[in-house]
């Protein structure tokens, strides 16, 4: 489920917000002042804040989103204001908010520009793979990208102005006319762009940071000249900013614009550059009238067509419902005229034809109403939650593997996951990854590719990465499952570098510290399965993608409390959540009238999901010990020591309630101490007082002394009287050590 900060000081609205978007599955977190807003994100991360502007205090809702992406650079944000301020979309421009909107706004506008805003963070595959499928230049450019650093500089300036005349534009800081001569000058560029090699880079940003000037000097209400015969027409451009100001559109495909109205080929690379095109440029004179309307109204295959969407001439998009309610879109485009991306949109289960009618071929356009991305929380999820939404996933891919398909490139867009249900993988494959790796081949024809700048580490395996391979191979799928798999459990936040790590020449230390691995550092059998995995050499990778499955199974066995314990101990803030569920369980046995007397840290068992448990709880030893004790039979004594006193020296006839509190607290020790068992021989066998034990210990046990003393006194009724008791003096000695 996405999350979205609201940041509003009006109490009223505020809650009208939240309540719309909690409506339509959105995760909200409300804040009334820039400082709570702020001190929210530190505590968590979040997909997306809605910020008002004006509220009281040092810093406004515009400040505060500045602030907060200082820390969380990857956030979306959406500025909301009932005020026609003429700072606030400039200051907004500048720190390349992503949308900006008025009050007051419909509830259908919020919330298509919310979705619109979210669905920005889409990975890089997609785009990329959109231009591979390009022929000619621009695909060779999408790929150079991936290699030049300078250009990777051009593509964040280009990007920023984009980004900003779009906010001018949606806060109508900007009005049409205004903007009319930056984006003339900008198409200019653009297509100079978009013609470019290498040796151009610098000529290009400097024309790019012209551009920027020029953005913020119209902003600045500074009259710009026009060209004499400009290569869009003014109708065009009032229709773009018309759609882009109902919300129709968001910042990705803004830019998208430009490439779209200057370049056929890109218009036909896809469907979605095709329906993009016509709604982006279509004027009024091309649109047919839906009065006259042929196929409104009729059903095909099971869906009727309810209303034709935005209209144009040459493409007509629907809404279409089937028996069941079921909403999707039907494209409709004049006989015999599909185009070949329609056929590739067919053949990857994106498009279903619903055949010809009359003058018109019907096409179902398949789209992800739950996808996966849309369902994450952006700090990740854990591990064994992580393993749960996977595995139907690594599981499909293994039959495809059976029947000999691979893919090569696995992006989270191609997982969809309706609630109820397992995840499922929609697109599986190959084509990205053979064309990327007949532009390699090409590339690689003018010189080794290790000596060129590469940045594909984090989008592809290694071996298409170097085309050390001819096609995708079950391997190249191993490596991107574990991307995928390290990115769920990072959360979507961040784009980091893909795993890196030779199994064969990374020290286990290195991995014990490194960064990436951090969020694994109490799952080593995990990390050690994705490592290898997405190991540089394929070679060394798994057998087969079943092999991983077993072993990431295995990785999520349970283990022994004690396999848990650093050699150190660990802080009472960390060993007390693990250990409370152990002293609830107890507390139970009690209340059933049950008790023990003997138990070890070797009895306590931590289930994949991170739950403790006592797997062995009974008085048989005890009792055993009890007889021998008052028997006086010969004892080893050392195996005595693991015993309360009453139990050891036969002081009562069974087990008490209060025998099992110095076995926690022994337990508690170890994990607060370490496992060392010199320490802890003698630890239950005793005759210090109180305050010379607490004297003795306090250098172990911190804030945690009192409690452990009166756990292990040696008699029972100088402990606790209840579990309970135990539990809550606990809790306040935690309290105390914050």
């Amino acid at each position: 489920m996405e999350s979205i900060l609201v940041l509003e000081d009006d109490d009223t609205f505020r809650e009208l917000v939240a309540d719309t978007l909690s409506d339509h599955d959105y995760e909200v977190t409300q804040a009334a002042s820039a400082e709570e807003a702020i001190a929210c994100a530190q505590k968590q991360p979040f997909h997306l804040i809605l910020s008002d502007v004006r509220m009281a205090g040092p810093l406004d809702g515009v400040g505060a989103i500045e602030r907060i992406k200082t820390f969380r650079p990857h956030i979306r944000s959406i500025v909301l204001t009932g005020f026609t301020d003429q700072d606030a979309p400039l200051r907004a421009a500048k720190i390349q908010a992503d949308d900006y909107l008025f009050k007051p706004v419909e509830t259908s506008q919020l919330l298509a520009v919310v979705r619109l805003t979210l669905d920005r963070e889409s990975d890089i595959l997609s785009p990329l793979a959109q231009f591979l499928q390009t022929p000619g230049a621009l695909a060779q450019k999408a790929l150079s990208w991936l290699y030049d650093g300078q250009l990777q500089q051009l593509s964040q300036l280009r990007e920023r102005c984009f980004q900003r005349l779009f906010v001018l534009l949606r806060s109508n800081r900007l009005s049409a006319e205004d903007a009319y001569p930056v984006y003339l000058h900008l198409l200019e560029v653009e297509s100079g762009y978009h013609q470019a090699k290498p040796g151009d880079w610098s000529k290009l940003l400097t024309s790019y940071t012209t551009v920027e000037s020029r953005i913020l000097a119209a902003a600045a209400q500074e009259t710009l000249s026009r060209p004499d015969n400009p290569a869009l027409a003014w109708p065009k451009f009032q229709r773009l900013c018309q759609v882009l100001k109902q919300g129709e559109i968001s910042a990705e495909q803004f830019q998208q614009s430009v490439l779209l109205f200057l370049d056929p080929a890109f218009r036909r690379a896809n469907l979605a550059n095709y329906l993009a095109y016509h709604k982006l440029w279509a004027t009024a004179e091309a649109s047919s009238s839906q009065v006259t309307d042929p196929l409104l109204g009729r059903t095909f295959e099971g869906y009727t067509l309810r209303k034709l969407l935005p209209e144009y001439k040459e493409v007509r998009v629907y809404s279409a419902t089937n028996e069941s309610g079921l909403k999707r879109q039907v494209m409709a485009l004049p006989a015999g005229a599909s185009q070949d991306f329609v056929q590739t949109s067919i053949q990857t289960g994106k498009a279903v034809s619903l055949g010809a009618h009359g003058d018109f071929d019907l096409f179902l356009l398949q789209q992800q109403s739950h996808p996966l991305r849309h369902q994450l929380p952006p700090g990740g999820l854990r591990p064994i939650e992580a393993w749960k939404l996977l595995k139907p996933i690594f599981l499909q891919v293994q039959a495809y593997h059976e029947r000999g398909q691979c893919s090569g490139s696995i992006s989270i867009d191609d997982i969809e996951m309706i609630p109820g249900q397992p995840a499922t993988l929609n697109r599986f494959s190959p084509d990205y990854a053979t064309s990327l790796l007949q532009q390699l081949q090409e590339l690689k024809a003018r010189g080794p590719l290790e000596k060129q700048r590469m940045n594909l580490s984090w989008l592809v395996p290694i071996e298409i990465q170097f085309a050390h391979i001819e096609e995708p191979i079950p391997e190249s799928d191993q490596f991107m499952l574990s991307y995928l798999f390290t990115r769920i459990l990072r959360g979507l936040e961040t784009r980091f570098a893909l795993l890196h790590f030779s199994v064969s020449t990374v020290n286990q230390e290195r991995l014990e510290t490194d960064p990436h691995w951090s969020h694994l550092r109490d799952w080593p059998d995990l990390r050690n399965v994705l490592v290898k995995m997405g190991n540089h050499d394929y070679t060394l990778r798994y057998r087969t993608l079943k092999d991983a499955i077993e072993a990431i199974d295995a990785a999520f066995a349970p283990r022994t409390l004690s396999s848990l314990i650093p050699p150190e101990g660990m802080p009472l803030k960390k060993a007390w959540p693990l250990l409370r569920p152990i002293f609830l369980q107890v507390q139970e046995y009690h209340r059933q009238g049950l008790c023990s007397g003997c138990f070890t840290i070797s009895d306590i068992e931590v289930l994949a999901d991170g739950q403790p448990r006592l797997i062995r709880f009974d008085a048989e030893a005890s009792l055993a010990q009890i007889q021998a004790a008052r028997g006086l039979q010969c004892q080893e004594i050392a195996k005595t020591f693991k015993f309360p006193c009453e139990v050891r020296f036969g002081q009562v006839s069974e087990p008490l309630p209060a025998s099992d509190q110095p076995l926690l607290g022994l337990i508690f020790a170890q994990m607060l101490a370490g496992l060392d068992p010199r320490k802890w021989n003698m630890f239950l066998v005793h005759d210090l007082s109180e305050s010379q034990w607490i004297e003795s210990y306090a250098p172990l046990f911190g804030k945690a002394t009192h409690c452990l003393s009166k756990l292990t006194r040696p008699q029972p009724e100088e402990r606790f009287s209840h579990i309970s008791d135990a539990i809550i003096a606990i809790e306040q000695a935690l309290l105390t050590d914050r």
